[in-house]
């Protein structure tokens, strides 16, 4: 009964040790990129500053967070994972987990495709944009070409935005919408529940 008892207990001393391992190793991670700072005076030297009170103060919060997490929300976490499940879980979350996996390999596979033809297409129409006011890299530019860079940068640039803003507004779902997907879900999942 007893050593039930203390296990159920809150550990604060491993709680103590726990922030304070995870404060030492802050302190190691960010002295040197905290701790320290380089700047440059008036004569172009660069020199080196500590900023000791910064790092002093982050390293307290990060310990503190992590003695909290070890003290409070680690014990009921453990406490809440040892209730029994209420339900069994849904068709639905059934079907969804068979397809994700399937789903996330492929969506990492593509992914850098994708990227690659937008980022690439993305380059190559500024370039052409620029093009066709002739820019002409490392010279001093016209006043024309000085148009297109200030036309790509803003105006350009804004478009793709405005198209998407227009979509936005002309998507059809509204609150009535919402409301009514719901109730649709809510009577299928009560159809399934009593079949």
């Amino acid at each position: 009964m007893q050593a039930g008892a203390h296990s159920e207990r809150v550990d604060a001393v491993g709680a103590l040790r726990d922030a304070g391992f995870t404060g030492l190793v802050a302190f190691g991670l960010f002295l040197p990129l905290i701790g320290f700072q380089t700047a440059v005076n008036g004569s172009n030297d660069l020199f080196l500053t500590t900023r000791w009170p910064f790092l002093f103060a982050l390293v307290a919060i990060i310990a503190a967070c992590r003695f909290a997490y070890s003290f409070a929300v680690a014990p009921w976490l453990a406490q809440r994972g040892r209730r029994p499940v209420r339900a069994a879980p849904s068709a639905w979350r059934g079907r969804f987990g068979k397809l994700f996996i399937p789903f996330a390999i492929g969506f990492v596979v593509v992914y850098p495709v994708i990227i690659l033809l937008t980022v690439g297409f993305g380059g190559a129409l500024s370039a052409w944009l620029l093009a066709a006011y002739d820019y002409v890299p490392n010279a001093v530019q016209t006043p024309h070409a000085l148009l297109g860079i200030r036309l790509c940068a803003t105006v350009f640039s804004a478009v793709p935005f405005v198209i998407g803003l227009v979509c936005l507004a002309l998507y059809p779902i509204g609150r009535e919408l919402g409301a009514r997907v719901q109730r649709e879900l809510a009577e299928r999942r009560a159809v399934q529940t009593l079949n």
